[in-house]
């Protein structure tokens, strides 16, 4: 919320600090100062985004093994694909709340995280079947399968927000264009 000077008056400020207050709020160069400090912070923000959502993925790769031991490949199926759209999610929210990141830096998160996913389900599922296999389980899942799902539904929000974004730049460019031939 902007100070105003008007504000400042009801309150019994003398014009003298009134201005003084506002040059230091409002003064020269303040705001290109504020656009830079929030640039930098969201790169910061950005990186230990990353960070968090690699280690909530493996998290999540160690928290399945339980579950590709003893459930059907079905009800796998689905605590796989709702854990990857919850964490499909999370990870669009955080990243597409973050201002002044440029489009590579979305392109990079689009593939590193689900990259890093990929080989997490896909050990931890080797490693389950393994497991299995020591313990005498006849269960034995497909990792590359489980792998696929997690990824796909992981994507998946992050999908529709790029085109529900593109397609509102197209509408856009169509008004625009039919402006201009008005």
């Amino acid at each position: 919320m902007a100070i105003t000077r008007e504000q400042l008056m009801e309150k019994g400020w003398t014009e003298e600090e009134i201005t003084k207050t506002l040059q230091m709020a409002h003064g020269e160069g303040k705001e290109e100062k504020h656009i830079e400090y929030k640039k930098e912070m969201n790169k910061t923000v950005y990186w230990a985004t990353l960070l968090v959502l690699t280690v909530s993925n493996f998290l999540i790769s160690i928290v399945l093994i339980p579950f590709l031991l003893v459930m059907q490949p079905l009800q796998l199926s689905v605590i796989v694909i709702v854990l990857g759209l919850i964490f499909g999610l999370m990870f669009n929210l955080v990243i597409l709340d973050i201002e002044h990141i440029k489009n590579h830096h979305h392109l990079l998160a689009a593939v590193f995280i689900p990259g890093i996913a990929l080989v997490n389900v896909f050990v931890m599922v080797s490693i389950a079947n393994g497991f299995g296999d020591r313990i005498g389980l006849e269960s034995h899942e497909n990792p590359m399968l489980i792998s696929i799902i997690y990824i796909a539904a992981f994507l998946l929000p992050y999908i529709y927000s790029q085109f529900r974004e593109a397609s509102k730049r197209w509408k856009r460019i169509e008004q625009s264009s039919r402006q201009s031939r008005s």
